[in-house]
């Protein structure tokens, strides 16, 4: 995941805001260029899906990849699946909306109880915001919003 939203960053003009990567699902406020998001999801996934599908296979971590494989049965067109098809994209038009969003973002592992203290878990931009040293990606600096 990682790897994947440095070359968004570095190709696809992904400009990232906030995000939190957990376990089984992630976080991010972001803006891409020309404003179509859908399609900057959309790619998203189908190049994760492919990177995480082929490091399985070459790893042979047969495991894993029977479970995602039995998840997706009777499912048209794709023998495995990675992400869900529903997300949740909500567009971010004021200032306190995105203040929240981040803070929400930022936190998530605490709400999810991944850890007591947001300062040790390396992947949330928590770092990026709050802290003098900066985490695993690098954010963009936050628009002002009206």
């Amino acid at each position: 995941m990682l790897d994947s939203l440095q070359y968004c960053q570095k190709h696809k003009r992904l400009k990232l805001y906030a995000y939190c990567l957990l376990i089984n699902h992630l976080h991010l406020i972001f803006s891409v260029e020309q404003n179509n998001p859908e399609n900057f999801i959309r790619d998203f996934k189908r190049n994760t899906t492919t990177q995480t599908h082929k490091l399985l296979k070459q790893d042979k971590e047969l495991v894993h990849l029977n479970r995602l494989r039995y998840i997706t049965i009777n499912r048209k067109n794709t023998n495995f699946r990675l992400w869900q098809r529903s997300i949740f994209p909500e567009e971010i038009i004021t200032q306190k909306f995105l203040e929240q969003k981040i803070n929400y973002v930022d936190l998530n592992p605490t709400h999810h109880h991944i850890t007591n203290y947001i300062e040790k878990y390396p992947y949330t931009s928590f770092h990026n915001h709050f802290c003098k040293h900066k985490n695993m990606l690098n954010t963009a600096t936050l628009p002002l919003l009206p």
